[in-house]
């Protein structure tokens, strides 16, 4: 609040969609998921403008045709695929101000489509559902999406050519990514807990930029139950993740036995690329640096970083998740049921 921010406060309309939960084993569910986010948002603003809108303005027509659509039971994508360009529209019109866009998760529904095989089924309704909203729309501010894969130059968003994509490695907006040692400190303290050497061990790690950051999550639940434990679980990723470790080859091995093992490794990295839409070990490690499995230490060149496991904490969830598979590899190796050169 002391800030010249507090200023902005309720200055601009939000739109908010969470796409974290839209997944599902056949296109119908992840359809559904998409339509029951749109259509709590979409509720939330019809109970705002509510008796207040000019009902002879297209934007408010559009806007209530969807929201009747939304209702349905079930509703085939196409007739969603304009349906936060629409409500951009309308909230435009009415508070004569451009609306600031949210997008969290982003790419959880692209990359169940992937996970399930219907992603070439979907992927005309995703290049409209985020160009229509994101490409040349007037009544749009600002828009600000969240993922851990790159907003892609290819495929879904070949035709967005203005957005500006921040990384780990980027210093604009590092101070936001965590909390840094001072702002653990002053929270732990309101809780009558220290930040020691313990806490630090297991939360402490991640480097943002020049920055090094605690895991927010993980220091407010060990605040409130003052037990050192395990918070941090990554669940969004994990059959990306696996998927790509799956082809991976023994260069590849050979670092994550160095990591897995708590020691840095220099890698080939790649952050501007999407796993899904290039295969390659340079986008594999970026998706394992946007995981936030791996931070990264210090950018080597402009084709390669040293990396490491950030913290006790993801070291714990890093053997869990991905150490059968390292096991697997080894023993395709040494069978000869991989071809396994550098």
């Amino acid at each position: 609040m002391d800030t010249e921010y507090a200023a902005l406060i309720n200055s601009k309309p939000v739109i908010y969609l969470s796409l974290k939960n839209c997944k599902g084993i056949d296109m119908g569910t992840l359809i559904y998921q998409i339509k029951q986010e749109l259509d709590r948002e979409y509720n939330r603003y019809e109970e705002l403008l509510r008796g207040k809108l000019d009902r002879e303005k297209y934007g408010t027509k559009r806007f209530y045709q969807m929201l009747d659509l939304l209702g349905q039971l079930e509703l085939p994508a196409r007739y969603m695929s304009t349906a936060i360009a629409d409500l951009t529209r309308v909230v435009n019109e009415f508070y004569e101000t451009s609306p600031i866009l949210l997008i969290d998760e982003y790419d959880q529904p692209i990359i169940s489509s992937y996970e399930h095989n219907y992603h070439d089924e979907l992927g005309d309704f995703f290049t409209v559902f985020y160009g229509a909203a994101l490409k040349g729309n007037k009544h749009l501010g600002q828009a600000l999406l969240t993922g851990i894969q790159r907003v892609a130059k290819e495929s879904i968003f070949s035709q967005l050519n203005n957005l500006q994509v921040y990384t780990v490695l980027h210093s604009k907006y590092a101070p936001y990514f965590g909390l840094t040692a001072k702002e653990t400190r002053e929270v732990l303290a309101a809780y009558d807990l220290e930040l020691n050497e313990e806490v630090r061990k297991m939360y402490d790690g991640y480097h943002f930029a020049d920055m090094e950051m605690y895991n927010p999550w993980s220091v407010l639940n060990y605040a409130g139950s003052a037990f050192l434990d395990y918070y941090w679980v990554n669940t969004s990723s994990n059959y990306l993740i696996k998927q790509a470790l799956a082809k991976a080859n023994q260069g590849f091995w050979d670092s994550f036995e160095k990591l897995a093992g708590g020691e840095e490794a220099e890698v080939w990295l790649d952050l501007d690329t999407s796993y899904v839409e290039r295969e390659s070990n340079y986008s594999l490690w970026g998706l394992l640096v946007n995981a936030g499995y791996l931070t990264v230490m210090k950018r080597v060149d402009a084709a390669s970083a040293v990396v490491r496991i950030p913290n006790d904490e993801v070291m714990s969830e890093f053997h869990r998740r991905f150490m059968d598979l390292y096991q697997e590899a080894v023993i395709a190796c040494t069978r000869g049921l991989r071809f396994c050169t550098l």
